[in-house]
């Protein structure tokens, strides 16, 4: 074998980039991974040694990164001969999150063959998560239009703990494909990418790997991203879609892709083109995969390229981490913009991160005491989408109140009363989506400034405006008349912790704006904000129970706007014979005329 640095000197001799970036991760020594026992006494006695592989698993998940890579070989031999004897989930997450610290090391020892070996024997032993068994039953609960959210899943590995997934079905094609994508952390999707680069040119390794039968080749390619339309009948259509070229025809997102040949394709970000792409990633299975294969081929497909944690449960540990950082962000995000991209905040101990965060920010030791100790319910679940919560901090819309914080409010344009009514029809029934959400579901409907938005990084996101009593009406009058109609949302959305700019920004994840974004507390506080330029950003989706009412403009008929909204179904008759829209009177939810804060009572 080669030494490490002559190995990489020969394999990346065009590219010293990724060699100079390798020897920075310099790699632990090489481990015996001989994963066979000597004979039948051994292997019986590794069978009769369960709660040893227990204790192991409770003691990595504390501290997995601090353990010496023989002692999780060592281990994870014992661990592989019991297999799917293994029940509990959250033990098979630890297990595998090991295996991972072994393929790596073997990858960093150029061990590619190895790697794969392991890779594919973990997959086929802890790879299953509950919500990845019996997809196929699952997917009979996709909502239509919204498709189908696994949640909470991907360990540390998964932005928001959650995959989506749908059946997409082409007008030009028989069968459908199934569709999954999410977001990585940024601090996985760097290790990532490293990875993909020094295993891209072994596919034929990759490929041996596999269980017989499962694919004919792997290959690596870029590919551009297409979002395609849906049609009325539900379908796509590959004749009408949407890419970024015409406006960044230079800094488009070029995706590495791999091809699994009879299967189906991995897209992955490689930190390319606008921001909102960076740390994207999707699956999509050939329609020629049955459905009752299809959480088998996802297994072994993002398994074996070391995304296997993407489908893992969720642990508790994993769990207290979300937490620390949702309330690090909602009081100090800029100051916690540090720490998110730091690989160490995912992998050290509880009680360390929460140690380096208040030496940091001494304020915050009396954060995780109120929240995580004193009063843990303030901690709640707050809908994204249909399955898909995130953790929210109760009281945050109560402080923001005392600042002088009074609601939430979006704009939407329209050519006229009924395409009005038909897009808030649209908000109604769905929930209000950010620009990303609404392509990757074919809604191919441009916002205000979509280009912008995927270019800054806020593409993923629902633009508010907040309105606090200490600003003017007028301007926010004036918004209303110029965007045709405003729409009102519960303050009680900052409590899922967005992020908030005084002044309009697109979003901005930009290193220049995004490590000194304000918090929602300081932004009500401002003096001098006004309602048409300030933002709140909602992360993906704003459901329609948080949708209080629709300001529209007094140049509009009302009694038309309304009519048209009969026309869709939207308004229902309640037990007092009132028509109501979201169980709220429509007296009281279209408002028109002069802005009044009573919009938000």
């Amino acid at each position: 074998m080669y030494k490490w640095d002559n190995c990489l000197e020969d394999l990346f001799e065009e590219d010293k980039s990724i060699f100079f970036e390798l020897k920075k991760i310099a790699p632990e020594p090489l481990v015996d991974f001989d994963f066979e026992f000597k004979n039948e006494e051994e292997q019986s006695a590794a069978i009769q040694n369960f709660e040893s592989v227990r204790a192991f698993v409770e003691q990595a998940e504390k501290n997995l990164y601090e353990i010496p890579l023989q002692e999780i070989a060592d281990n994870l031999k014992k661990a592989l001969l019991l297999g799917t004897t293994i029940e509990n989930s959250f033990y098979k997450t630890t297990l595998l999150l090991a295996s991972e610290r072994l393929a790596k090391n073997c990858i960093e020892n150029c061990k590619f063959k190895e790697a794969f070996d392991l890779r594919v024997k973990v997959a086929q032993a802890f790879g299953f998560s509950p919500l990845i068994d019996d997809l196929k039953e699952k997917l009979k609960h996709e909502d239509p239009i919204l498709g189908l959210s696994l949640y909470p899943l991907g360990a540390t590995l998964l932005k928001n703990h959650t995959i989506a997934v749908q059946k997409q079905f082409f007008e030009e094609e028989n069968g459908f494909h199934l569709h999954v994508e999410g977001k990585l952390s940024h601090y996985f999707i760097k290790e990532l990418g490293v990875t993909l680069d020094l295993v891209k040119n072994q596919s034929h390794l990759l490929l041996n790997a596999l269980p017989p039968g499962f694919c004919s080749n792997v290959t690596f390619t870029k590919e551009k991203l297409t979002y395609f339309k849906r049609m009325d009948n539900g379908q796509f259509s590959k004749n009408q879609n949407y890419t970024l070229r015409k406006f960044y025809p230079k800094i488009e997102p070029e995706f590495t892709t791999i091809h699994f040949h009879g299967v189906g394709k991995v897209r992955i970000g490689n930190g390319t083109g606008p921001i909102s792409h960076h740390n994207f990633f999707s699956i999509d299975l050939d329609p020629t995969v049955p459905e009752d294969d299809a959480g088998t081929k996802l297994v072994f497909m993002l398994g074996v390229l070391g995304l296997g944690g993407v489908l893992s449960s969720t642990r508790k540990v994993d769990e207290k981490r979300i937490k620390i950082f949702q309330l690090f962000r909602a009081h100090f995000p800029g100051e916690a913009f540090r720490f998110e991209r730091d690989a160490k905040s995912y992998t050290e101990q509880i009680k360390s991160l929460k140690h380096r965060i208040t030496v940091a920010v001494p304020p915050m030791a009396e954060k995780f005491q109120q929240y995580m100790k004193e009063q843990p319910d303030l901690m709640y679940r707050q809908e994204v989408f249909p399955g898909q919560f995130n953790w929210a901090v109760q009281g945050l819309a109560d402080q923001v109140r005392i600042a002088g914080g009074i609601g939430l409010m979006s704009s939407l344009s329209s050519n006229n009363v009924k395409e009005g009514a038909e897009r808030i029809s649209s908000i109604l029934k769905n929930g209000a989506l950010s620009t990303q959400d609404r392509f990757q579901r074919g809604i191919l409907i441009n916002g205000w400034s979509r280009c912008e938005d995927f270019g800054s990084g806020g593409a993923d996101s629902v633009f508010t405006r907040m309105v606090t009593n200490k600003m003017s009406m007028d301007p926010a009058e004036y918004a209303a008349v110029e965007k045709q109609f405003q729409i009102i949302y519960d303050l009680k959305l900052i409590e899922r912790v967005g992020y908030a700019y005084s002044f309009d920004r697109y979003g901005s994840k930009k290193i220049e704006d995004y490590p000194y974004r304000s918090n929602v507390l300081e932004t009500a506080n401002q003096e001098n904000l006004f309602c048409y330029q300030n933002e709140v950003c909602i992360k993906n989706r704003v459901p329609p129970s948080y949708i209080k009412g629709i300001l529209i403009d007094k140049k509009l008929n009302k009694n038309d706007f309304i009519d048209e909204l009969k026309q869709l179904d939207m308004i229902t008759i309640n037990q007092n014979n009132e028509e109501c829209i979201n169980d709220i009177s429509v007296d009281k939810f279209i408002h028109q005329g002069d802005f009044d804060q009573s919009y938000w009572d």
